[in-house]
Parts: C-alpha cells; structure tokens; sequence
C-alpha cells in the first residue's frame, strides 16, 4: 500500500522502507503511556514485536508488556539505545536528564530520540543527548484508535524524517504538527482533556440526579450521559466529513494535518447546536447558560493547568 505524503502531495513508499536505514524501535519506561505506544505500534502492524524493545526501572510492568505484546524485555535503558534506531523516552520531567545521560554513549546522529516528556523543551533534549529529538503529547483515547498525537519537530530536521514520525501514530491517532510553543496548550487540549471532559459530564450528570430529588439514581443518569456523550461524538464526526465533502476536501479523520488548520465551512458544533437547540426552545436557554458561565470556568481549567506546566519547568532548572 502506498501512502499519501501531506506535505508534498508525492506517493511514498511503505512505512518500513521510509525510516531511512531506521528499523527498530526502542522504549524507555513502560508506564501508561510506554506501553499504549509500545502495544499500538505493535498491533497496528508499524513494527513487528522482534522489531521493539523496552526497559522500565521496575521489572513488573516491563515483563507483564513483554508477555501481552511480545516485545523484547532489556535489563537496562542502554540496552534499549544500543538496539534501536528510534528511540522513546517516556519517563518523568524529573528522570528525562538522568536516563539522556544514561543512554548518551549508545547515541549516534543516526538515531532519533521521541520523547513523551511535559515540559521538558526540545533544546534542552538536543543539549543532553547531542542528537536530533522530536516531541510528542499522547492521548489516552490513542488505546481505541481515536485522538490526536501532537507532534513538536526541531529546526532543520528534514521533511522526511517527519513524514516517518507521522507514519509511526497515523493508525491509531491524528498526527497534528505544531510549534513547540503551542505544545503546553495543546496538550491541555488533546490530552488532558479526556479528564476535563469526563468530569463536565460527570457534573452535568450530578446536578441531573440532585434535581430530580433522587428520582433518577446518579448511576443511570451517569449511563444516560454515557451514552448521548457517545451519540454526540458519532454525530460531530458526520458533520465533520460531511464538511469535508462539501468542501473538497478528503472526508480521512487520520490524514496528519499541520497547523494552523482554517476553515470558512460552517463548525460542526455550530451546526450540532443549531439544529438540536431551535431558537425559543428548551435547549435554547440551556445553551445561553453555557454561553454566559462556561468561558469563566474553562478560562480557569486552562490558567490551572498552564501553572502547572509553569511549575513543572521551573522545577527542571533548579
């Protein structure tokens, strides 16, 4: 199968023969996200299990990886550089300098570094590890195929090597390209939200139970939710390549997009809204609600969180 290159409109050979002399894919730290990455690449048929390895400080989750994926356990993180062309990094901001360090004799330019790390800046990567590093922000919702992977590319890396990158997560995510300055926003957008959004629904679901009195148990005003949340998810998508079609535009939910994305074709939430809260009507005054209140609290989420991030790389230079 050929793939089509956004960049240049130019048909690529397959995955495996684009990575440039690149062939195997290391991991370092199996947590949550180590592993979804490590299953995903392997299930989507990226790399072959022999073609992956991995290393985590504690043996437990490495091994029961290792078992469910068939993936090549290593004893240490410079095992993992030393067998792997690429090579991801998806440990904590405050572990990211030490396992660099760790793993710098193995490193050669021809190896690339992915990392997972919040707030560690692509500079820095570069300075400890002497080597080009892309960054990346994951989304849980990658595990059913679904979400976006940001994705942050240094200056001067060639167009190649990031239309490889994209191949590695167009399967099973929405490769979206960015400055590495928009990285913190986006991944509060892409990545935290699954959280925020459970918790909105969540809420919304509680005031529904207390304002019944009780009449409809918090339990099935949480599965009621569940499932609209689910419906109003189906029905945006439609909207969505609906739009696309109309537009020109191919209707593929997994072409890897760069930013900024512009459209002068109508939102599909626009559209969603319009047709479910007809002016005068119940929904109407629902939606004003949301309207009037809601830019307040996500104003807040969002500061809360930018905060952090300011938090986090402030720890880093210390």
């Amino acid at each position: 199968m050929r793939i089509r290159s956004f960049m240049t409109g130019n048909f690529y050979i397959p995955f495996k023969q684009m990575l440039i002399g690149m062939k195997s894919i290391g991991i370092i730290g199996t947590g949550h996200i180590g592993s979804l990455l490590a299953k995903k690449l392997v299930e989507t048929g990226v790399v072959g299990p022999q073609e992956l390895c991995a290393a985590n400080r504690t043996p437990e989750k490495l091994n029961k990886l290792a078992k469910e994926s068939g993936i090549t356990p290593c004893k240490d993180n410079i095992g993992v550089a030393k067998a792997s062309d690429i090579i991801f990094v998806c440990v904590r901001p405050a572990e990211a300098k030490a396992v660099i360090a760790e793993i710098k004799p193995a490193l050669t330019p021809q190896k690339l570094i992915i990392s997972t790390v919040s707030d560690v800046k692509l500079a820095d990567l570069k300075a400890w590890s002497g080597i080009d590093c892309v960054r990346i922000i994951p989304s849980v919702t990658s595990e059913y195929d679904r979400g976006v992977m940001v994705i942050s590319f240094p200056d001067g890396i060639g167009d190649a090597v990031k239309e490889s990158v994209m191949r590695l997560f167009e399967k099973f995510s929405l490769p979206y390209v960015t400055a590495e300055e928009n990285i913190s926003a986006l991944s509060d957008l892409t990545s935290s939200s699954p959280a925020i959004i459970a918790a909105v629904i969540q809420e919304f679901a509680k005031a529904a139970s207390e304002m019944s009195n009780g009449r409809i148990p918090l339990s099935d005003a949480e599965e009621l939710i569940r499932e609209t949340l689910s419906g109003t998810a189906v029905l945006l998508d439609k909207l969505s390549q609906r739009n696309a079609v109309q537009s020109g535009k191919t209707a593929n939910l997994k072409t890897p997009v760069k930013s900024p994305v512009t459209s002068s074709v109508e939102s599909p939430f626009d559209i969603l809204i319009e047709s479910v809260a007809t002016k005068g009507g119940i929904t109407a005054e629902g939606v004003v609600a949301v309207r009037e209140t809601a830019p307040e609290l996500y104003g807040k989420v969002l500061t809360n969180m930018q905060n952090k991030h300011k938090k986090v790389e402030q720890s880093l230079k210390n």
